[in-house]
């Protein structure tokens, strides 16, 4: 067989789908479960809890609505917790736009 650019794209393609396709499968079938780590994040997204070193927050935020949205439910709680979120958006927003930060006392 000679190996023109047409063969080699043709056999590129077949590994591609090949490897999806096994590495798809494979998990699938043999995991009963989510990977911890999602499982992990999952949890750690519905808690208020801002960041680790090995969590950022971005993580728990995005999970957190992709919950929201897959569910089509959205509990006081997940209210909360996004006022919350949007809360120290806009405070790390004010501080990189003064680049101070603005402390007021009663």
């Amino acid at each position: 067989m000679a190996l023109n650019k047409k063969n080699l794209n043709n056999l590129f393609y077949i590994f591609v789908t090949a490897h999806l396709i096994i590495w798809t499968l494979v998990p699938t079938l043999t995991n009963n479960n989510l990977p911890l780590d999602t499982i992990e994040h999952l949890a750690w997204g519905s808690n208020l809890d801002w960041g680790f070193d090995k969590h950022p927050p971005m993580v728990a935020v995005f999970l957190e609505i992709s919950s929201m949205y897959q569910l089509k439910d959205i509990t006081l709680a997940d209210l909360l917790l996004m006022f919350l979120y949007l809360e120290v958006l806009a405070m790390v927003r004010v501080f990189w736009s003064q680049q101070s930060i603005s402390i007021t006392l009663p």
